[in-house]
């Protein structure tokens, strides 16, 4: 038994000893240690380590008036491998304490100092888990230092540590390296409260809920205006009428207990909405502080904490039949913060929802969109204001990214819902995929540990890492293929190695269809892993199909041709340098080999996604998630339909896409002739590529589309007179036999002609 002050001025400890041999390896207790653990942290979320992270950790104090230096001291969380985890030179000032995180990095020995907000200290070799356990400081000896057992930890910063008293208590907020008495401390957590009989939705008139039966001692208090629940908040102890929509959210209270959970449940009355709804509620600080109502016409006029980086936190419900819903399909804690930059400045604004731990699971376990596979796990979402179209129509920037579903273009998946703030209507808003890591987690399998990804803004000065990644191998890629020449085979040959050709060339081929001209000094995004090198993925086409409003300074028109605009590098002040990332393709389109595929792959992608056809199909299918009902009301409020914005189409606000596609249309002669210009290509022709028996067939590296995991048919039309390189694969333990025009060679280098089949044989 021990009793230990938070200072370390009173020490006193039952020692349990026994004779040893000096090969004894058994754990005894060791009486009189100065060195003991003072507090435990298992989530935590503030206290972040060199590289950003917040992993769990444990405080050990050094009560003596000397340093002590925990070299062969070990650290473990059971007694099965005594020696797990053994601290280098770890000194520790008299009267002072030190962090050790608990995450697997196996860092016994550090050097160098804090930066800022990030600590510098040692890691252990083993994770931490929140569900409880114990933790022992254990001497070169084998003896038993210091130990403490924790509870059940599952909300974000808090902490289990030793009080004055010398007992272990809950604190509500952490205090690494610094004395327990810095926060309020309570014996126990306040209980856990099923309260499902609060079943919050849709009613077509007010409804009456009775409060729950509570155990002794425990009061309900509740809010209405989103607010988080507070010991001083109305107590629900009588029956309660809800004549409004509103966000009750509820919370349990006991002295000396501390309250964890937060129950939160959204009331519309009176409501009818026929699409999807996503009801948040915040604190009303948010609408002050940050989603705040302006008549700045620029940025630099807004207001205070318009542009300022804040989240704040948010209780977030989805109901997919909107008003016909039963009840919301999810419901979670998370953290809101706006984004965008001119559109802040409307009415309604875009913000990102993002699950943390802070908060909750962290993790968002629903498929939130139709094109997305069921066991679908997302870490964030948008819900974007349409950005700078907001004035113009619903759709354009999710639309450029859907026509390109199935292309292998990375693109934020999307649809519309309506949105409610603490049970106040807020209109129409795309619910968007957000491009972070685990973006690549929920698409590829890949685990986010393990990806890079950056954005691009203009040359290398502009260039950002996500999270807490680096832009290191992103700037290597740039510099080498802008710093060599690409039309040397081994120099392509090692490009290809740093970057995705074959994407990169799709990637181009969409951005160049759309005729993007906030594009490509402006942004671009890519991500990597260890078993895929840089992929590009399409981003904010707010200012592609030719909407012409306030466009890098009016550089950038409809006449404008998109070779030379990349040549250029884009423009307001574009990057000149062999970091920009417009200067992949210029040095890339001088290798044969690449500019072949990029032709090539162009033809499949305007055959197949790229066409004023897909684009109708798509538009059609988006604006039909969205009733003329729901269009009207929306206008009504926000009023985008009487402002103006010009492009080829005219003025006004287009509610059923017929603008957009109307572009298209044009835009399929207009890009071709543009391609024969810069290419000097003669017409396209028609052309069968197939397979006979277990094996596909690549098309310079692209999986053509309708190709199956072991069949290949693709007609489509190609650039008359132009090679193409096939490659056969086989499937099921087939062998490649040859191809239908005799030849053995694989690859195959054809050329191609009017009518021609080319099919490959496998048996």
């Amino acid at each position: 038994m021990r009793t230990i002050d938070e200072h370390g001025d009173t020490v006193t400890i039952f020692v349990y000893d026994t004779v040893r041999t000096p090969k004894d390896t058994s754990l005894r207790w060791v009486g009189n240690s100065a060195l003991r653990i003072t507090e435990i942290s298992p989530l935590n979320l503030s206290w972040l380590d060199e590289s950003g992270d917040d992993p769990a950790w444990v405080e050990i104090y050094n009560a003596s008036d000397q340093a002590a230096n925990l070299k062969g001291y070990s650290l473990i969380e059971n007694t099965k491998a005594l020696r797990k985890w053994v601290f280098g030179d770890e000194l520790i000032a008299a009267k002072s304490f030190r962090i050790v995180f608990c995450d697997k990095k196996n860092i016994p020995e550090v050097k160098g100092s804090d930066n800022g907000e990030f600590h510098v200290r040692t890691h252990t070799n083993w994770k931490m888990e929140k569900d409880g356990g114990t933790v022992y400081l254990v001497d070169a000896d084998y003896g038993i230092r210091d130990s403490v057992a924790f509870p059940e930890i599952t909300v974000g910063d808090m902490s289990w540590g030793i009080t004055d008293g010398g007992i272990w208590k809950y604190f509500a907020k952490p205090t690494p390296e610094a004395p327990n008495t810095n926060s309020t401390a309570y014996d126990n957590l306040a209980p856990t409260l099923d309260l499902s009989q609060l079943k919050g939705g849709f009613y077509n008139e007010p409804t009456t809920i009775n409060p729950p039966q509570l155990p002794s001692g425990v009061s309900l208090r509740c809010t209405k205006d989103g607010s988080l629940p507070t010991k001083s908040s109305e107590e629900f102890k009588s029956p309660m009428t809800i004549d409004h929509s509103m966000p009750l959210r509820c919370s349990a209270f006991k002295e000396g207990a501390l309250t964890t959970q937060v129950v939160t449940k959204t009331f519309f009355i009176g409501e009818t909405v026929s699409m999807p709804v996503v009801a948040v509620s915040v604190d009303p600080s948010f609408f002050h502080k940050a989603y705040i109502k302006t008549e700045a016409s620029s940025p630099d006029a807004a207001p205070s904490g318009l542009y300022e980086d804040q989240e704040f936190q948010v209780h977030v419900e989805y109901f997919p039949k909107g008003s016909s819903s039963d009840k919301a399909a999810w419901g979670i804690e998370a953290g809101i913060s706006l984004m965008g930059g001119w559109s802040r400045l409307n009415n309604k604004k875009s913000v990102a929802i993002t699950m943390r731990e802070d908060y909750e699971d962290g993790r968002l376990h629903y498929p939130l969109f139709d094109i997305r596979k069921s066991d679908s796990v997302f870490k964030a979402f948008n819900l974007r204001n349409n950005g700078n179209r907001f004035v113009s129509d619903y759709i354009a920037d999710a639309m450029a990214g859907e026509v390109l579903e199935g292309s292998g273009v990375d693109y934020q998946r999307s649809r519309q819902v309506v949105v409610f703030y603490n049970g106040e209507y807020y209109g129409i808003h795309d619910m968007r995929e957000r491009f972070n890591r685990a973006y690549v987690q929920t698409n590829y399998g890949i685990d986010d540990n393990t990806v890079e990804m950056v954005k691009q803004l203009g040359g290398l000065d502009k260039i950002e890492a996500s999270g807490n990644g680096t832009t290191e191998s992103y700037v290597s890629m740039l510099n080498y293929v802008g710093n060599n020449d690409m039309s040397n085979a081994e120099n392509y040959a090692m490009a290809k190695t740093k970057l995705d050709v074959g994407n990169f060339a799709d990637y181009m081929i969409a951005e160049i269809y759309f005729h993007n001209g906030d594009w490509p000094n402006n942004n671009v995004r890519a991500w990597s892993s260890p078993e895929q090198p840089w992929k590009f993925m399409v981003y904010d086409v707010d200012h592609g199909f030719d909407w012409m409003w306030g466009v890098n300074g009016g550089e950038f028109s409809q006449g404008n041709n998109m070779f030379a605009w990349i040549r250029k590098g884009g423009g307001n002040k574009p990057c000149k340098d062999v970091g920009c990332f417009a200067n992949l393709y210029i040095s890339l389109i001088k290798s044969a080999d690449f500019k072949r595929l990029f032709l090539n792959h162009t033809a499949v992608m305007w055959e197949k996604y790229l066409n004023a056809e897909n684009f109708a199909r798509v538009i059609d299918r988006m604006v039909g998630t969205i009733p003329e009902s729901e269009m009207q009301r929306d206008l009504a409020k926000f009023h985008q339909d009487e402002k103006y914005y010009s492009n080829s189409c005219g003025n006004g606000f287009s509610k059923t896409g017929s603008c957009l596609k109307e572009w298209t249309q044009a835009r399929d002669s207009k890009i071709l002739q543009e391609y024969q210009e810069e290419f000097d290509v003669s017409n396209m022709v028609s052309m069968t590529i197939s397979s006979s028996g277990n094996g596909t067939v690549l098309m310079d590296g692209m999986k053509l589309p309708g190709s199956t995991a072991t069949s290949t048919k693709y007609t489509g039309k190609f650039f008359s007179g132009l090679q193409m390189e096939l490659t056969a694969v086989a499937a099921n333990g087939a062998v490649f036999a040859g191809w239908s025009d005799g030849s053995t060679d694989n690859p195959h280098l054809v050329t191609i002609a009017e009518g021609q089949t080319i099919s490959a044989t496998f048996k």
